[in-house]
């Protein structure tokens, strides 16, 4: 259903969506949103996930994760589990930051969403949509 354009109609084929899971990846110093590879609609077969998960662990040692490790100084090593999960079919999607990422308000949900799986909010190929909800 990706494939075809991310909405209704499409195959019924369990897809899979393969993402990292790094410690330490969002800090108070630092947020590793979009440095590190998710591979969407993966084919439920034991090859496809196979190579998905070699191309989502190796992005832990991408030059632009390391680098960005460096800079920030959580130093170059770092820790990663891969998470498998099945592909749901989104209309919207979104990140929600706890805090506000720019204020560190505590009292501040901010949420950035828009149409479509939201890797697009995340890689930053769109101008997401913002929410800020007190709590």
């Amino acid at each position: 259903w990706l494939a075809s354009g991310g909405g209704g109609g499409g195959s019924d084929e369990l897809l899979l969506c393969v993402r990292s899971s790094a410690v330490g990846e969002d800090t108070a110093a630092a947020s590793c949103a979009g440095q590190l590879s998710s591979v969407l609609a993966v084919p439920h077969r034991v090859d496809a996930l196979e190579v998905a998960v070699r191309m989502c662990w190796s992005s832990l040692y991408a030059e632009r994760a390391v680098e960005y490790r460096r800079r920030s100084g959580l130093g170059v090593r770092a820790d990663m589990a891969v998470v498998v999960q099945r592909m749901v079919r989104g209309r919207a999607a979104g990140v929600c930051f706890t805090q506000h990422p720019a204020t560190r308000e505590r009292a501040q949900l901010v949420i950035n969403a828009n149409f479509g799986v939201g890797e697009t909010v995340v890689d930053g190929r769109v101008t997401p949509d913002e929410f800020t909800v007190r709590h």
